[in-house]
């Protein structure tokens, strides 16, 4: 039986995918990095802002918004939703996920 090992490059690729899933997921984090009382990182995902405003945050924390959804199926195990609403006049893009709790890998 053959033994596979992993290179050195193969972990440096799962570091670098790892932090890149942490910076998008800071976009979306319901605790906002465990700062918020009473809500944690588990909690459903419900965000919302003008494209201006998404696009500025995305560009600030050097990630993309295909990253920030993938970070959501990476760290809860559920699949994100996007949609675009008309609030009083205002486009606002709105992300949601059921969140790590309710999703299939949650602790219920």
């Amino acid at each position: 039986m053959k033994t596979q090992t992993t290179s050195p490059a193969d972990i440096d690729s799962l570091n670098s995918h790892h932090a890149i899933m942490e910076k998008a997921w800071s976009v979306v984090d319901p605790s906002c990095g465990g700062v918020v009382p009473g809500r944690t990182w588990k909690d459903p995902i419900d965000t919302s802002g003008t494209p201006n405003v998404v696009n500025a945050l995305l560009r600030h924390q050097g990630v993309t918004l295909g990253q920030v959804l993938a970070s959501i199926e990476y760290f809860t195990a559920t699949k994100p939703r996007m949609s675009y609403e008309n609030r009083k006049g205002v486009e606002v893009m709105r992300i949601t996920a059921d969140g790590y709790r309710k999703g299939p890998a949650g602790d219920h």
